[in-house]
């Protein structure tokens, strides 16, 4: 039950309009424009009121904002989806279930067929023989049908390694296998794995039984007789031991167990067994018992052969939609309207064509042209024929000078990619010249069968029938690695668009056709422009976009599932969140007039592109690392502006003695630059293009910063004048600009304005993203709003306002531990303009800061930022869009409450994943086991601790580890190596001459934290997990007025024996009479509180049952929580509030919910 209330200092989420609320009602005409700062795991949100002035809206007034916190779905540390550890649990699970499943069927049929007897008693008599001997006797001799039997039954315990080509290729743990599976098959020869296995298994019988008898001698006081003496108590000990079965004498034991020697992150095996292996033992073992056995029977073989070697096939990976051309059917009945993969012969094709007829020369000073159609040609044709063509060779083909740059060309792209399907099909060893030669349609048929096929043998032979190759090129065409992934487009609109890129001409008559006029002219609408179809409230995203993601269409399945869903779940959630609050808002206010949106890098980038990214900042760091240390050799601080001018001069050359200023030509040294006689200078001017990134910045002489002033550099010098004595070369100028980085060349051509606009101009880049999401997101909300209003603003806009505007001030300004880092971080890889004072991350409010200034971004205010650049002083002047707004805004965040996600599912982690046994106490002197701990667990031996060394459960095993990690240590060796020397065999450690791979390590728990796992029959524990994290703690009253809490573990609230809120019964409901629930508090949930003469509302970030209290922050505080307490007041003020369950009562706390619009809600216990 929750109860709207209200707590001073706290808003309801609309106190602080600035119009009369009575007037904002659902379908009012009331005009506000929404603003959103979505990131990864928050959503930031203003409402600023319009006033229609003419054609246009503009922002007059501040309306409610907030500040939505939610999970992003992927672990913290390493930064996967949670589904990722959810799926391997997952997968697991179904492997164990299906073995246990497909060994309780091959039991039944065995029994069926007089291979296994009937009596439970007798099958585990059977345990005691030996399997591999049996396997090896079964070939040659005859065998007890049971004993036959013992032997299939151990067929299926370890069935090998059944290969997939589908996966294979992926992982490297395969290439692994595959490799010692080869050894194998090699070291075998024409022996059955299971004779093969039986000689190895003899011999490390033979060696075990040694140590064996050894032992006894000890025990026994004999072991220093020698000579008869020694043979004859030898020999009856073995006898007592052993009885008469004599084993062969082996000079070096041998495992039969794959086991992956680890060195660093790769896998390797001395040999695996693999599928076919065992199946080919099968039928010898079938051939050489059927003649003796009536049971043995065809009918038999098939249901036993079966059970044991079925393999289920893999499920089909979800392809997306192609995004012209959408399939309204599933992918069996329409596969053309999904995406083609890359492999495709004809994906590869649209994919040449497209960057062919998209690639123009660049003469720096000049401008670009694009190649006419027969250049282009050329270049398909090259390509088409190659794995990839050099930008050099490219030159060579079409007959250009030198110095001639293409678009495409870069500093890291040095060639364009060709046909890489035929490049690898037509290697030496495979298809070789042939593939070439082959027709489309055969070409497409073979690539087909190579992608579909997941079985090795069936596609070597179906090459080797169809294809006409031998058995060796046959299986190297079968391993060859094809392309990975799909395009955007599907088949059919591929195979429409293809002929019109090969053969027909761009509107200029000259060119190819291009992707989008081929596109068009094929009757597709590329823009996908909006239908004008609106709904009152947003749907679930995939009801919306359902070309954008794939469903079931079942209307039974949950939505997700039936409408399909993005595989990222930091998208998936984060679309969820804005939902949410975009509905809230339309039910409270109406339908936003305007929507403007940014989003975080963090959102928008793909996991490589983060990975690249991070890789990216830090190349940075260190270069700027080096800067640092070069200006500090000149006295000069390591600010931005040296920094950034350091970055320029090394991009003038490689040589420092080449770096010349590019209008100029006079050389500049680093101690010139360093100086007041060189100037940063915008390219483009900013009043032109708002672009203030290094990539539209050089370094210049100041003189002809000057003489440029706002003009680019043709217009300033193309005419190569003479201005105040300095004369200026264009030819000289643009011979220098050809040095420069790609993305500078340009803007020297002599058509750079023309060419900024043709890329969209100033109003198109600063408010139009072009990456999927943004469109995605323009999609989604124009079901609410006219998507011609809706725009999305880049980050380093946001930035830029946010610091002119002196916003970053009305948060507090400490240099917060852990967030300072941040900034300078920031500071260092950023390509913003201007900062005024460092943002504060600490504050999770900064979000509605952005979520109000992305609001405010808009055509108006860009044209008043272009006309308001001084150049001079390289500063932006501008206004706020009314005079109190930024003391508005200091009011809202003062009352604003940020909203926590709840998360109350009971669903989650059961328990720890290591499995623990129950401790004995030891009735020997010594050590008692119950002194290091009352659970044991195994552990292998290389990833102990030392603390862990020190708890090792064998007494004389913990002395041996512990003494030779010790002298180890003493020659500098690191522990984890130390402990990897005792896993190779040695006589040097009798107890373990074979090496030592695991040992069981003694851990102390308290019963309350363990989840005890019972025998089914006996009822007795046998086992336990530790608990893990509680699902929550209920506070109650005692009947005393004493506050107290139990938590409430995860497992037992999802035991199915209590009431209907959890289904589990805490103790104190029984245990104290009279008590009554206070609250029940999850882990994020909030509290209200009075403390220190105030009202806060609180976070509960750790539900510390073992001492009895909660570890608080306020609402509004984010970063390392935990580092920020334990630095110095001074520098950081935060401190977690540690408060116990009395406390609580003292401090007159009460649960509460903060809906998605900042309002505050009372929780009543129920």
């Amino acid at each position: 039950m929750h109860v709207e209330i209200d707590f001073p200092h706290f808003s309801r989420g609309d106190s602080h309009l600035a119009m009369n609320k009575n007037e904002i009602l659902r379908g009012s005409s009331v005009l506000y424009r929404l603003g959103l700062d979505l990131g990864s795991n928050s959503l930031g949100w203003f409402v600023t009121h319009l006033e229609k002035r003419g054609d246009r809206h503009e922002p007059v007034a501040l309306g409610p904002g907030g500040v939505r916190i939610f999970p992003d779905g992927r672990d913290p540390q390493s930064g996967t989806s949670n589904a990722v550890d959810r799926r391997m649990a997952r997968g697991a699970r179904k492997r164990r279930d299906r073995f246990v499943e497909r060994r309780k069927e091959l039991i039944a049929a065995l029994i069926k067929y007089n291979l296994l007897p009937d009596d439970a008693r007798e099958r585990r008599a059977l345990e005691v023989l030996d399997p591999y001997a049996l396997r090896k006797t079964a070939l040659t001799d005859t065998l007890p049908a049971h004993h036959v039997g013992r032997a299939l039954f151990h067929l299926n315990q370890r069935r090998g390694f059944q290969s997939n080509r589908k996966t294979d290729s992926k992982q490297s743990e395969d290439g692994a296998i595959k490799q010692a599976a080869s050894r194998l098959a090699t070291d075998k020869g024409n022996e059955t794995l299971g004779v093969f296995f039986a000689d190895m298994h003899l011999r490390k019988s033979y060696e075990d039984r040694q140590t064996a008898i050894r032992a006894e001698l000890v025990r026994l006081g004999k072991d220093h007789l020698t000579g008869n003496a020694r043979k004859k108590i030898w020999a009856k000990v073995r006898k007592r031991l052993f009885g008469d079965e004599v084993l062969p004498r082996a000079d070096a034991p041998h495992g039969v167990r794959a086991r992956a020697t680890i060195t660093g992150t790769k896998a390797s095996y001395d040999y695996y067994p693999t599928r076919d292996m065992l199946r080919d033992e099968f039928n010898a073992i079938w051939a050489g018992q059927s003649a003796h056995h009536a049971t043995i029977t065809d009918e038999a073989r098939t249901e036993i052969e079966h059970i044991i070697f079925y393999q289920r096939p893999l499920k089909p990976a979800i392809v997306g939609k192609c995004t012209l051309d959408p399939a309204t059917r599933p992918f069996k009945e329409d596969p053309e309207g999904y995406r083609a993969p890359w492999s495709h012969p004809l994906a590869q094709r649209f994919r040449i064509l497209s960057e062919a007829r998209n690639l123009e020369i660049r003469d720096t000073g000049k401008g670009s042209r694009r190649l006419t159609k027969e250049q282009s040609d050329l270049v398909v044709a090259a390509l088409l024929a190659n794995r990839e063509v050099k930008f050099d060779k490219l030159r060579t083909l079409l007959k250009l000078p030198a110095e001639a740059r293409f678009n495409l060309e870069s500093d890291r792209r040095a060639a364009l990619d060709g046909d890489q399907t035929a490049a690898r099909l037509s290697d030496k060893k495979g298809f070789n010249k042939a593939w070439r030669g082959f027709p489309p349609e055969r070409q497409i048929a073979i690539v087909a069968r190579l992608e579909e096929t997941e079985d090795e043998n069936e596609l070597i032979a179906w090459l080797e029938k169809e294809c006409a190759l031998d058995g060796a090129a046959a299986a190297r065409v079968a391993n060859t690695t094809l392309p990975d992934g799909h395009c955007r487009l599907g088949l059919r609109a591929i195979k429409k668009i293809v002929p019109i890129m090969q053969d027909g001409l761009d509107e200029d008559g000259v060119a190819g056709a291009g992707y989008h006029i081929a596109a068009k002219r094929a009757g597709y609408d590329h823009a996908k422009l909006p239908t004008g179809e609106q709904l009152g409230r947003l749907p679930y995203y995939g009801q919306w976009l359902q070309d954008a993601v794939v469903g079931s269409g079942d209307a039974r399945d949950q939505k997700e599932k039936q409408y399909g869903q993005f595989p990222n779940p930091t998208v998936h959630i984060g679309l969820g969140q804005l939902r949410r609050v975009v509905n809230d808002l339309i039910d409270k206010y109406g339908p936003p007039t305007e929507i403007s949106i940014e989003f975080t890098r963090a959102l928008k980038l793909s996991e490589q592109q983060k990975a690249e990214r991070q890789r990216e900042q830090r190349r940075n760091q260190d270069k700027n690392k080096a800067r640092a240390e070069e200006l500090a050799k000149f006295g000069r601080p390591a600010n931005p502006r040296n920094l950034l001018k350091m970055r320029l001069w090394e991009e003038l050359a490689h040589d420092p003695l080449d770096r010349k200023c590019v209008y100029t030509g006079e050389q500049i040294s680093i101690e010139r630059l360093l100086s007041d006689e060189v100037d940063i200078d915008h390219i483009l001017p900013v009043a032109m293009t708002l672009d203030d990134s290094p990539a539209n910045k050089i370094i210049c002489m100041r003189y002809a910063n000057r003489h440029k002033r706002k003009q680019t550099p043709s217009e300033a010098f193309g005419s190569s004048p003479t201005l105040q004595g300095h004369r200026y070369n264009w030819d000289d100028i643009a011979a220098r600009a050809t040095g420069l980085p790609r993305n500078k060349r340009w803007r020297f051509d002599a058509n750079a304005r023309e060419e900024f606009d043709k890329r969209g101009g100033f109003l198109a880049r600063q408010l139009n993203e072009t990456g999927w999401l943004a469109r995605l997101a323009k999609q989604y909300l124009g079901a609410v709003t006219d998507p011609n209003q809706i725009w999305v603003v880049p980050g380093r806009l946001t930035s830029m306002l946010r610091g002119k505007w002196g916003l970053n001030g009305l948060l507090p300004s400490d240099n917060y531990a852990g967030v300072q880092d941040k900034a300078e971080e920031f500071l260092a890889s950023t390509d913003d303009m201007e900062f005024s004072g460092v943002k504060n991350r600490a504050d999770h409010r900064h979000h509605a800061i952005d979520g109000l200034v992305t609001a405010l971004t808009d055509r108006s205010l860009l044209w008043k930022m272009a006309n308001a650049y001084d150049e001079e002083h390289e500063k932006f002047v501008i206004e706020p869009p009314w005079p109190t707004m930024r003391d508005d805004l200091k009011a809202a965040l003062e009352k604003m409450v940020v909203s926590h996600k709840p998360d109350h599912g009971i669903e989650g982690k059961l328990h720890e994943d290591s499995a623990y046994g129950f401790v004995k106490p030891l009735d020997a002197t010594g050590l008692k086991e119950e002194e290091a701990g009352n659970l044991v667990y195994r552990k292998a031996i290389e990833s102990l601790n030392e603390n862990e060394v020190d708890r090792i459960r064998d007494i004389q095993l913990r002395t041996i580890v512990r003494d030779h990690v010790n002298v180890e240590k003493t020659k500098g060796v690191a522990l984890a190596d130390a402990l990897r020397q005792l896993q190779a065999p040695s006589d040097d450690y009798p107890q373990f001459k074979h090496g030592l791979r695991h040992v069981r390590i003694l851990k102390k728990e308290k019963g309350d934290y363990l989840v005890p796992i019972a025998n089914r029959a006996s009822g007795v524990a046998y086992k336990a997990y530790s608990a893990g994290e509680n699902f929550c703690v209920e506070v109650f009253e005692t009947a005393g007025g004493k506050w107290d809490g139990e938590a409430v573990r995860r497992f037992d609230a999802n035991k199915k024996n209590a009431g209907p809120k959890i289904a589990h019964a805490p103790q104190w409901r029984d245990a104290n009479e009279g008590a009554k629930l206070v609250m029940r508090i999850h882990k994020g949930d909030l509290i209200r509180l009075d403390h220190e003469g105030r009202a806060r509302i609180m976070v509960v970030h750790r539900l510390d049952a073992a001492a009895g209290r909660f570890k608080l922050a306020d609402h509004n505080e984010t970063g390392n929580l935990d580092k920020r307490h334990a630095t110095n007041n001074d520098i950081d003020p935060f401190r977690w509030l540690m408060a116990s369950y009395n406390t609580l009562k003292k401090l007159a706390a009460v649960p509460v919910r903060v809906d998605e619009l900042g309002r505050v809600w009372r929780v009543m216990p129920n």
